[in-house]
């Protein structure tokens, strides 16, 4: 059975974006956008916000972002949702996490007459603008035709 697990979001920047270098050597980057919605109750209406964390630990996503986003930039992102768990002081603690990984989506969105445009790799090299970013050579480029043919060797009932 196939699942998706993908999330797409727009919003800003509320802090400037954590880099830290793990113990591995390796670097993370973490940060939180908001969304925001607007509710109407009656003659009342309230504005919403929700606060979403964003992790990545691929290397062009890292120096896309550190270039590139500041407090308060507004994005355009498609990741996938990841649920952590772990035990402090004999209390269940959660933390759900966004991760950028390969074939998402990251760009940086024009606000109040801003004409600064960016966009992070993706998947197909159509979607490359190789000015910004070079295409990261782990992506692959190949065409997934035979892969989808073969999903469709199943009998599906509709």
């Amino acid at each position: 059975m196939w699942t998706i697990n993908k999330v797409t979001l727009m919003g800003k920047s509320i802090q400037q974006p954590n880099i830290v270098t793990l113990s591995s050597g390796k670097r993370a980057v973490n940060m939180v956008i908001a969304t925001s919605s607007t509710i109407k109750s009656g003659e009342e209406t309230k504005r919403v916000s929700e606060f979403h964390s964003i992790v990545s630990y691929l290397p062009f996503y890292i120096d896309f972002i550190e270039k590139n986003v500041t407090k308060g930039t507004a994005m355009y992102l498609e990741g996938e949702l990841r649920t952590n768990k772990w035990e402090k002081d004999g209390e269940m603690k959660y933390k759900t996490e966004i991760h950028l990984n390969y074939g998402n989506v990251l760009k940086l969105v024009p606000i109040e007459n801003k004409t600064r445009l960016a966009a992070a790799p993706v998947e197909r090299e159509a979607d490359l603008e190789p000015a910004i970013l070079p295409k990261p050579k782990t992506l692959a480029s190949k065409p997934l035709k035979k892969e989808y043919d073969d999903l469709m060797d199943d009998e599906i009932p509709f």
